[in-house]
């Protein structure tokens, strides 16, 4: 019985510990999360910069690398972050460099889709505690459309 006692008293003194062990993973899986989805929304500005100077030449061509200037400086990203996000926009700029050489039509529906993308990426930025909707939309992955019964995901099939 005194073992049985023991054994309580031990599992209840362990049990706050283990809430806080859960509640600082928890907090650390957010804040990995976060990091990823600003390296992923500094990506999408880095494309949408690229077709905004293509299509929008005389209209604030520059619009998305100072949205991506203000992201760095109210985020304050610690060094790797801001690092990986400032690669990410180049990356994805001169990707669409390559991939986009004038304004047709699938440019600015690319550009469409990459602001859906990015308002989505925000919105999670701005919630964390947020579930994405598994029915429309995956950062990073895209909108969903079916293709014989199967959810893809611009490319990448569920």
């Amino acid at each position: 019985m005194k073992i049985v006692l023991v054994l309580l008293a031990f599992a209840i003194a362990l049990t706050p510990a283990l809430a806080q062990d859960n509640a600082r993973t928890d907090a650390s899986d957010i804040y990995r999360g976060r990091q990823d989805h600003l390296v992923l929304l500094a990506e999408t500005l880095g494309e949408l910069h690229h077709l905004r100077q293509l299509c929008h030449r005389n209209s604030r061509p520059d619009l998305w690398r100072e949205r991506m200037k203000e992201l760095v400086t109210l985020e304050e990203p610690v060094a790797v972050t801001r690092q990986k996000m400032i690669e990410g926009f180049n990356h994805r700029f001169k990707k669409a460099e390559k991939k986009w050489t004038n304004c047709a039509f699938d440019a600015v529906e690319q550009a469409r889709s990459l602001a859906r993308e990015g308002r989505a990426i925000a919105n999670l930025l701005a919630d964390p505690f947020q579930q994405p909707s598994g029915e429309e939309f995956y950062p990073g992955l895209g909108e969903a459309r079916i293709e014989n019964g199967v959810k893809v995901y611009r490319g990448k099939i569920e």
